[in-house]
């Protein structure tokens, strides 16, 4: 973080050494796109999670300057909500029970929203300024983590059986094992092209590491806990930036 914030700074001093006053972009920006991603794993022979996308939308400014026609960098403020799905389907196989063996699934539905706080940094690259209207964007993305919820339903294909009820929780990040993991470092990527003299659209990918988020804390117990994988910070973004000066 502090080698972010060094680097904001020596673009500042750079840019108002030279006095380039009109160099300077000042935009709102407002976003939405898919967080999260499409995937399938299976943990055992038994056990599998499919992970699926959700909603995610953001809004902010943009600061910008413009060094050339051919490069500028940008600061982005801004809030934005993430969500992302994932089920766990668990088999159990030859059970014996009065009625008589069965083998049978658990299913387990889980949705997490979280609201966070992020600044991206990045760079905008124009090949051709006079030609094309488009251009390539690239960057880092420090976030912060302020609120989240984690809900799950649950059901089960066994004749007459019940299972959990399903529970809606706060995450909670305070717990040892979580610690540091509402705060990130994300890198993103993309495109963009004018629109008019005023807007502009960028199309943009964050990668990230999943969030490893651990349920509860078992203190000084033997318990092991299970690690919950969660995909919603990373995903793909349109987002519209409008010109206020």
């Amino acid at each position: 973080m502090a080698r972010y914030a060094f680097l904001v700074f020596l673009i500042l001093k750079i840019s108002s050494s030279e006095g380039q006053i009109s160099r300077w972009t000042v935009a709102f920006k407002a976003s939405a796109g898919r967080s999260g991603i499409y995937k399938n794993e299976e943990l055992d022979r038994d056990t599998f999670d499919e992970y699926r996308r959700d909603f995610s939308y953001s809004g902010g400014f943009r600061i910008g300057y413009k060094f050339s026609k051919y490069l500028s960098v940008s600061l982005d403020p801004e809030w934005e909500k993430i969500e992302d799905k994932r089920r766990r389907s668990a088999i159990q196989r030859n059970v014996e029970t009065d009625d008589g063996t069965f083998s049978f699934t658990n299913i387990y539905d889980y949705r997490n929203k979280f609201s966070r706080l992020q600044a991206p940094l990045s760079v905008q690259i124009y090949p051709f300024p006079d030609k094309i209207k488009a251009y390539f964007t690239g960057g880092i993305m420090p976030s912060f983590i302020y609120k989240g919820t984690i809900s799950f339903d649950s059901k089960t294909t066994r004749p007459n059986g019940t299972i959990t009820e399903g529970r809606k929780f706060d995450a909670d990040f305070s717990i040892p094992q979580n610690k540091g993991q509402d705060k990130d470092l994300s890198y993103l990527a993309g495109l963009g092209f004018s629109i008019s003299k005023r807007f502009s659209a960028e199309l943009i990918y964050r990668f990230n590491r999943p969030i490893r988020y651990t349920l509860f804390d078992p203190g000084y117990t033997m318990v092991a806990v299970p690690v919950y994988t969660i995909r919603a910070n990373q995903g793909l973004q349109l987002s519209i930036i409008g010109k206020l000066n």
